[in-house]
């Protein structure tokens, strides 16, 4: 009311103000959501693609980059990779997608099988690799590209629009009631909770709300004393994997 003397209307223009801050706001947040969303997705999207490399035999993930290749390059197979050939430069492509970090011994492993190319140019494509592979590789004479999953994306897969067949790995389920039920009454639990009980009832003749302290320890002691001799959560597990 430092501009407008009239209370209801400096209410009102109070509540306009209000809701125009609120819906600016909200705006705000949808537009920073929205591109993080919209983030996430692509990087999923790239997951689930290099996930399906990775879930491949060797022959399909080598057709799949073949493939990819011929579409620009004249392209060859051989056991393991692709040989590019131009007028004066071989490159070799070679995809190496497996669940690990990509390492020291993997790259060895690839030089010393295809160092009788002679190529001019080796370019490897895997999920993720470990720092140290990089600083290895410049020791060789032949020039090294290694690629992870996303640079594999942006510099192959995009660029030539061509990806393989997106393969999603089971997310872990959420948990259901009886399960969440099962872990809280457990026999594991029952020494956190007598535990629990015991610091408040100590608490309850240092604290002025003495009466909440002690029923909160008595219900904590109930549920150490009916973790300890539930049978339902506390049955032991099966010993033969294979029977019923």
């Amino acid at each position: 009311r430092y501009f407008v003397k009239t209370l209801w209307l400096s209410l009102v223009l109070s509540c306009i103000a209000t809701l125009m801050i609120d819906f600016g706001l909200k705006l705000i947040r949808d537009k920073k959501k929205n591109k993080k969303d919209s983030i996430n997705k692509q990087k999923q999207k790239i997951e689930n693609l290099i996930n399906s490399l990775v879930f491949s035999d060797d022959k399909q993930v080598v057709d799949f980059f073949l493939t990819l290749s011929q579409k620009k390059h004249n392209a060859t197979k051989k056991t393991g990779y692709v040989i590019i050939s131009h007028p004066n430069k071989k490159i070799i492509l070679y995809p190496y997608f497996i669940y690990r970090d990509f390492n020291s011994d993997d790259l060895i492993l690839i030089h010393n099988k295809i160092k009788k190319e002679n190529a001019d140019r080796i370019v490897v494509c895997t999920k993720k690799y470990e720092t140290n592979v990089v600083q290895l590789a410049k020791q060789f004479s032949e020039n090294y590209i290694i690629l992870n999953g996303q640079q594999t994306y942006e510099l192959l897969m995009e660029k030539y629009n061509t990806y393989p067949a997106e393969f999603d790995l089971i997310k872990e389920p959420k948990p259901t009631f009886n399960e969440i039920l099962a872990y809280a009454l457990n026999k594991k639990r029952t020494k956190g909770y007598f535990f629990a009980s015991f610091l408040l009832l100590l608490s309850c003749f240092i604290v002025p709300y003495k009466l909440y302290y002690v029923i909160m320890s008595s219900l904590l002691l109930i549920l150490s004393f009916v973790s300890y001799l539930n049978p339902t959560f506390n049955k032991p597990k099966t010993q033969n994997i294979l029977e019923d």
